[in-house]
């Protein structure tokens, strides 16, 4: 242990080229050198289940640093302009966007509310067959639109 850091580590800058985002790997161009390939987003890239991945955009600029000073193992130590995260696998799809989710929940709940409003506040209407009915719950429930839960998951932040 006493040599370690003894040697002082390599980092640099360098423009992504290209991503892999299977392999968890990108394509580099060091400012003064020749192309890297294979330069980690992660420090292992066996196990995807585990840590955070940032990709990055293609033609920004990322960090580079080598893996004991080694030119054949880099890995992005940062990243300039994020195209995507992905969080312990991404089984669990895009995060919640918790504004719009309350948005469309709240729709929700105020068209069910109006539902029960309209079944616990109607007035039979003796002989009419259930059109009292049917005015009193379509009065109750205009203006109040279906939740619509499309657009609340944010797809570039998995988890």
């Amino acid at each position: 242990m006493k040599e370690f850091g003894k040697t002082p580590s390599v980092c640099f800058p360098a423009e992504v080229q290209e991503v892999d985002k299977e392999a968890l790997t990108c394509v580099v161009s060091p400012i003064n050198g020749a192309e890297m390939f294979d330069v980690r987003l992660k420090a292992s890239v066996n196990s995807v289940t585990d840590g955070i991945v940032q990709f990055p955009v293609e033609g920004t600029t990322v960090l580079v640093c080598l893996i004991g000073n080694d030119p054949e193992l880099g890995f992005v130590a940062a990243v300039d302009e994020v195209d995507e995260v992905l969080m312990f696998g991404g089984e669990n799809g895009g995060l919640t966007i918790t504004p719009k989710l309350v948005e469309e929940l709240n729709k929700t709940n105020a068209r069910i509310d109006a539902i029960v409003e309209s079944l616990t506040g109607f007035m039979p209407v003796p002989n009419d067959g259930g059109a009292a009915l049917k005015t009193y719950a379509n009065a109750q429930l205009a203006g109040k639109a279906n939740g619509d839960f499309s657009e609340i998951e944010n797809e570039k932040i998995r988890h």
